[in-house]
């Protein structure tokens, strides 16, 4: 076996690939051990995931959606106390309860002064989530980079030659290269919001379910032969592209244009592809992971 980053043989590895981060809140979308080698697996993790998920962005996201680390760890996540009696705000933190409380009280740590006048003037308190905006992108393009390899790999591995399609398809290069190494330019990423963080879904068959990510490839036809693959990736209700031979996204714009910017995760004109999802129930803290059947091997192989 070969790893599917540095291509290197990886039949000794130990390691177990989890395509998107753990702390994630990813338990269910990981490749057999030896598909991502040890060296690429740490780097990945050290050099990629580390500093990115370390950023107020994701650990403020994962603190507001109580994602426990392995350890079974909530980060503290920004909020801002809000007095309408004078109008300013006040930093503090947060600290949630673990998913398998039942009660979903906040601890708050902010200064007495901000601490008396929560007590004292209740009713013209507002406590909100702090929001920050994502500093490194050029991390996050690689993540996602990694990523969109990652879960394609694990799509086209039901067949005996998908080491061929993968590693050898002289395609996939560059964007193995970008994440692996950050070379070849900078690649553009979509983003944007499609449903709330905390959107409720609901089916025939279940409970209210909270969406923790959805993964689907996007095939874009060209010209008669000529096609443009994506990845699409959604976290918490945002959604995020990255194409797989380019390093635009010219042709994923172009699709949402045209389609009056329906999310390719649900649009029913898009055939022929897998969609991945995982969800949660409230209190669950490991998500669940399914898939909508489709074939898109054929597609991308022709």
């Amino acid at each position: 076996m070969r790893c599917i980053f540095c291509k290197e043989t990886s039949d000794r590895s130990s390691s177990v690939e989890h395509v998107i981060p753990e702390s994630l809140g990813n338990s269910k979308a990981v490749l057999p051990r030896g598909v991502v080698c040890d060296g690429c697996n740490n780097y990945f993790a050290r050099k990629i995931e580390q500093p990115l998920l370390a950023e107020p962005f994701f650990s403020d996201l994962r603190g507001r959606q109580r994602v426990e680390s392995k350890k079974g760890h909530i980060p503290r996540s920004g909020m801002v106390v809000a007095d309408l009696t004078d109008g300013l705000r006040r930093p503090g933190t947060m600290q949630m309860p673990p998913p398998r409380h039942k009660v979903r009280i906040p601890q708050l740590d902010v200064t007495p002064d901000i601490f008396q006048r929560v007590i004292d003037n209740p009713r013209s308190i507002r406590i909100v989530p702090r929001l920050e905006e994502l500093q490194n992108r050029t991390l996050m393009s690689r993540l996602l980079a990694k990523i969109a390899l990652g879960m394609l790999t694990g799509r086209v591995m039901v067949r005996d030659s998908w080491e061929t399609f993968i590693i050898d398809n002289v395609e996939f290069d560059p964007i193995r290269n970008w994440a692996r190494r950050g070379s070849g330019g900078n690649w553009e990423y979509g983003e944007r919001t499609i449903y709330g963080e905390n959107q409720p879904f609901f089916s025939l068959v279940s409970n209210a379910q909270q969406l923790v990510w959805e993964w689907t490839p996007l095939l874009i036809w060209l010209a008669p032969e000529k096609a443009s693959v994506y990845s699409v990736l959604c976290l918490f209700g945002t959604e995020y592209a990255i194409g797989y031979a380019d390093p635009d996204i010219a042709g994923y714009k172009l699709w949402l244009e045209k389609r009056g910017g329906r999310s390719p995760l649900y649009d029913p004109f898009v055939v022929k592809q897998q969609s991945f999802f995982a969800k949660r129930e409230p209190g669950q803290s490991s998500p669940e992971m399914g898939f909508a059947n489709y074939n898109l091997l054929s597609d991308l192989e022709g």
